[in-house]
């Protein structure tokens, strides 16, 4: 991971019934991501390397959420517009650190 300065863009509110889970199956659910480490990296004010996992193509694009029907919280956590986010918003603001 590169050094960045960079101002936190995301809101733990928005995925606060976000459980958390160990073996996370929305996780199981989705083929080219592992949105709970990406969650968890959200949560633990961790958006910036979240965000670095998300550089080149993105695969939520156009794909059909099996990560929220698998969640525990179905219609609760906004997994595809978390992930968006963090994809449009913050990985574009990330810049290397001046040395």
């Amino acid at each position: 991971m590169r050094n960045v300065l960079f101002t936190s863009m995301l809101d733990r509110r928005d995925m606060i019934h976000c459980m958390l889970c160990k073996d996370a199956p929305c996780t199981e659910a989705c083929r080219k991501l592992d949105p709970a480490k990406l969650l968890r990296s959200v949560w633990f004010d961790n958006e910036a390397s979240a965000a670095e996992e998300l550089s080149g193509a993105f695969p939520c694009q156009g794909c059909a959420a099996p990560c929220e029907t698998a969640c525990l919280a179905p219609e609760r956590v906004c997994i595809q517009a978390l992930l968006t986010r963090l994809h449009d918003k913050v990985l574009p603001q990330l810049e290397p650190v001046p040395d």
